[in-house]
């Protein structure tokens, strides 16, 4: 079972500036995992009302701190959502909850684990999957890279995932196809020069394609040769904890020092972790890990043009 925060509002009476007291006015119940410390929530506006104390608590206390235009959680003294607003009471309530809600919605941190399992036969239209070739509109989608000799080559495929599929998440489009390529040859046994060490790689190094297609347009496209090519692996998806290893959407890096290298308003896209079965072997350094990270706003955009890879090593 879920830990839960209860998070109590308050109204403030005043006479003259003075504080006079407070009553309980609301309570609510957020699960202790859907808040995160220093998540920064838009201000709800000037809404008038007494001035209102939001207070989690749970063992160790969380507040909503009002900081100019934003709010963000964090451990320490009860604090006032908004200073100096007086008037509705009912008005503050609204913006009040709108606030609560937001936070909800927007530090939701569950990642999504991916199971992969081989097949030996050619998977449906649309699904799901690992390795193998991608399932494309058109071959003119396939995306390009250039070698340091200035030869074209394809990139390695990766997987697909059909967004329809996925667990409920407030990122990720709830419709549409999603490509993943990346420079990743080497890692997985190719005879091609190793391209890119560990920290962080240049952008042109992964390509993401988004587009919401009519399924049944799909098409297996493949640039290789079909005796290299590693045979498909199915996804079953599952909502996971925040930090994980594994083959992962969403959630955050398993290492917290990716967090604090790309700071703020970041996002993990794509985590591959070392791995191996008789088909395959993705092989990070020293059994290290590659995170895929999006910028969020483009993420909202569902921009996926800009994506930041970062190798580790464990």
């Amino acid at each position: 079972m879920a830990t839960v925060c209860y998070i109590n509002v308050y109204n403030i009476t005043h006479d003259r500036g003075v504080n006079m007291g407070r009553s309980l006015s609301r309570q609510f119940e957020v699960p202790e995992m859907e808040l995160v410390m220093g998540q920064e929530l838009p201000h709800f506006g000037n809404c008038e009302g007494n001035n209102p104390i939001v207070t989690f608590y749970n063992g160790k206390q969380l507040d909503l701190e009002y900081r100019g235009e934003k709010f963000s959680i964090k451990v320490g003294e009860e604090v006032m959502l908004s200073e100096g607003i007086w008037a509705d009471p009912e008005a503050a309530m609204w913006g009040i909850e709108s606030v609560i809600q937001h936070c909800v919605k927007l530090v939701r941190t569950h990642g999504i684990d991916m199971k992969l399992t081989p097949y030996d036969v050619a998977l449906p239209q649309g699904c799901s999957f690992f390795w193998d070739a991608p399932q494309l509109p058109s071959i003119d989608m396939y995306p390009m890279t250039t070698d340091a000799d200035g030869n074209k080559y394809p990139m390695q495929f990766i997987c697909q995932i059909n967004c329809g599929q996925l667990p409920d998440n407030d990122w990720l489009p709830k419709r549409g196809m999603l490509w993943f390529f990346g420079e990743i040859d080497y890692f997985l046994g190719y005879d091609v020069k190793q391209p890119y060490g560990l920290g962080k790689w240049p952008e042109y190094a992964v390509r993401v394609i988004y587009a919401d297609v009519d399924l049944s347009q799909l098409k297996r496209v493949n640039p290789f040769q079909e005796d290299d090519m590693i045979p498909p692996h199915a996804i079953t998806f599952s909502e996971g904890p925040e930090r994980e290893q594994g083959f992962r959407l969403l959630g955050k890096p398993y290492e917290e020092d990716v967090d604090h290298e790309f700071g703020t308003g970041w996002v993990q896209l794509l985590q591959l972790d070392t791995d191996a079965n008789e088909h395959f072997a993705l092989n990070f350094y020293d059994t290290g890990l590659l995170y895929l990270m999006i910028n969020e706003d483009q993420l909202r955009e569902n921009v996926f043009s800009r994506i930041r890879p970062y190798m580790t090593s464990l």
